[in-house]
């Protein structure tokens, strides 16, 4: 989990650096490199270093691309491709347990689930470089190559290159003005960029409402990546099987996901989050009313309890990008993002080191963690279906305004 963490801190520098597709390509070449080498690991600390490289090197590639994803989506289909993209690590998580059962010495099974890890050597032949990128980068010529690559596979047709270049030009123009503020030229030094970033943390609690979004959000993102992993990590004691567990631990999340959509847009971000957080806490929390010895009834409310948790997952990443305002949405949505390693670290500890005290502890406290997580997110705001904040003034003002008309033809507001 500490490799991870690493990972997402560093390859989000790279990618911003050099490039989505090179910071994807360079991880997955490490990723690959390290993965397979762990299976020659001649000790323990070798073997431990291999791992944090792997996990590493492996957040890079899953966070590197979903950036590089989000970055070539539309705006139409953004909030269900974000979600649908987890669903390949529901599937891995079930492979991972088939080939556990079926090759039981542990240096051969790291070769077997690395071995399809060999495919991404191929990334830098067949993905493009993110034209949002290369737009900032003033690359101009570069993003209207990979435009004119996607609108031919789309058989769309592009306006000509004399306006593409204007258009692209004048969008460069707007987000450096945007991120520059007062600085026309938009050249900062390091520790210029580290002084906004210290700054930008402060403005997250300054103010009272946006200390209590911020405050919210973090503490949202800890619980659900603690119970999520928490509840991976103790699925094997709740099944005489942990091969069966952890494969339906896996399935679970494919059906979480894909229920995400119409619940965030049917009944509202906010609900959602809430409904989901009580399922999880209230399903974990029944287990320790069952005895020990009935594996079933541990293993049905597990799953039901990590099926809520993989779906708050998906809710909160979308949920997260549309109650930060415009100016602190990458400094919320990153220092949100790092409450969540906090909480997947924690969650190891919590079962292997309250475990042997009592087998329901852990079930306790995530349970527990659920409910109040709950709780907590009744101080956000609803987003849905409403104009998102572009300032911290915005938020102050407790003012939200909707998408569609009132009655009045005017545009509704409803305060936070």
């Amino acid at each position: 989990m500490f490799g991870i963490f690493c990972g997402a801190m560093i390859s989000g520098v790279l990618s911003d650096q050099f490039g989505r597709r090179r910071a994807v390509c360079c991880s997955g070449v490490l990723f690959v490199i390290s993965s397979l080498a762990t299976a020659g690991a001649g000790s323990y600390a070798a073997f431990v270093t291999l791992r944090f490289i792997t996990a590493m090197a492996g957040s890079g590639v899953f966070g590197c691309m979903f950036i590089l994803t989000m970055e070539v989506m539309g705006p139409r289909w953004r909030a269900l491709v974000g979600l649908i993209y987890q669903i390949p690590f529901s599937f891995g998580f079930m492979s991972l347990s088939a080939a556990a059962y079926l090759v039981r010495d542990w240096r051969y099974l790291q070769l077997v689930i690395s071995a399809p890890s060999v495919l991404m050597l191929g990334f830098w032949w067949v993905l493009p470089e993110s034209p949002r990128w290369l737009i900032m980068q003033d690359r101009l010529p570069e993003a209207l190559d990979v435009l004119r690559a996607a609108a031919r596979r789309n058989k769309r047709t592009l306006p000509s290159d004399e306006e593409m270049m204007k258009m692209m030009a004048e969008f460069r123009a707007d987000e450096v003005k945007e991120s520059a503020g007062d600085d026309e030229s938009g050249d900062r030094s390091a520790l210029q960029s580290c002084a906004n970033g210290v700054c930008e943390m402060f403005r997250l609690v300054r103010t009272p409402r946006m200390r209590r979004i911020s405050l919210a959000s973090f503490y949202n993102w800890l619980v659900v990546s603690m119970i999520y992993y928490g509840v991976t990590f103790n699925s094997a004691d709740l099944s005489s099987s942990p091969y069966l567990a952890i494969f339906l631990a896996g399935l679970v999340e494919i059906p979480a996901v894909l229920i995400s959509v119409p619940l965030i847009n049917r009944i509202g971000r906010r609900p959602s989050m809430v409904v989901t957080h009580l399922l999880t806490g209230a399903a974990i929390l029944c287990i320790m009313a069952v005895p020990r010895w009935l594996a079933w009834p541990k293993l049905v409310l597990g799953m039901l309890g990590k099926f809520a948790a993989s779906a708050a997952f998906g809710i909160i990443y979308l949920y997260t990008a549309e109650y930060f305002p415009t100016t602190l949405r990458n400094a919320g949505f990153g220092s949100s993002s790092t409450c969540a390693r906090i909480g997947s670290m924690a969650a190891p500890y919590v079962v292997d080191l309250l475990s042997p005290v009592h087998w329901t502890i852990p079930s306790c406290v995530f349970g527990l963690a659920g409910v109040t997580a709950a709780l907590v997110a009744l101080l956000l705001p609803e987003t849905n279906g409403r104009r998102l904040p572009e300032t911290v003034a915005d938020i102050e003002r407790g003012v939200w305004e909707r998408v569609t008309p009132a009655a009045n033809g005017e545009m509704e507001t409803v305060k936070l």
